[in-house]
């Protein structure tokens, strides 16, 4: 039997240079409550965005205020599926300064949760030390709106390559400095991003780093 609290999910596709991306964002329901968005081209899944709505909108959400937070979180991601951000082309992630852009995937949820007080966006920043085949640098895992280190987030991370499905690379916890080392291995010959991503409670924060 369905879970009749569950709000429907909202569809997309988007073109970029001749790419399709499409962006599926659905309700999890009431034993699982979360606001789960995937993006995905020529059947390969390149981003899963997940916003666990519970310690927002408590136990017995508002099906309105919960529908407004979907539509909100689907209309953020295919504005950066528009903008390019889902692509593997360096010109569209990487600004003229080197610099990769950071792609904090819960920020579209903010205007709504803060009226809350309790969505924590988090910013994560990536300085290397090292390139491929090892990837070797500091990630920092900081509150976006104060710059204060957060410790104890949960962080991953993930590679998305070329003729490669999605893979796992690291599942961690930022130390009490707000920092995590990373060291993780690079395919060779292939272009590709890692995808970091760091939770505290219903916040969040993600980075994409592009390589080859």
């Amino acid at each position: 039997m369905s879970d009749p609290r569950v709000v429907s999910g909202l569809n997309t596709d988007v073109r970029f240079e001749g790419t399709v991306y499409h962006v599926q964002t659905e309700d999890r329901g009431r034993g699982n409550p979360v606001i789960d968005t995937l993006v995905y081209s020529g059947g390969q899944i390149l981003e899963q965005i997940k916003t666990d709505y519970a310690k927002v909108l408590g136990d017995e959400p508002d099906i309105a205020r919960l529908t407004r937070m979907l539509e909100a979180q689907h209309r953020e991601i295919v504005r950066r599926a528009r903008q390019g951000q889902f692509a593997l082309e360096r010109a569209t992630l990487v600004d003229g300064d080197g610099e990769v852009g950071r792609l904090d995937l819960v920020a579209a949820l903010a205007e709504i949760a803060e009226r809350e007080g309790e969505l924590e966006l988090l910013r994560l920043e990536f300085e290397p030390t090292g390139g491929p085949p090892e990837l070797r640098g500091v990630l920092r895992v900081g509150d976006e709106r104060s710059g204060e280190a957060i410790g104890g987030a949960r962080v991953t991370a993930r590679l998305v390559a070329e003729g490669a499905d999605p893979a796992p690379l690291l599942e961690t916890e930022s130390g009490e400095d707000g920092l995590v080392e990373i060291a993780v291995a690079l395919p060779e010959g292939r272009r590709g991003a890692v995808l970091f991503a760091a939770e505290r409670g219903p916040g969040g924060g993600r980075l994409r780093w592009e390589f080859g």
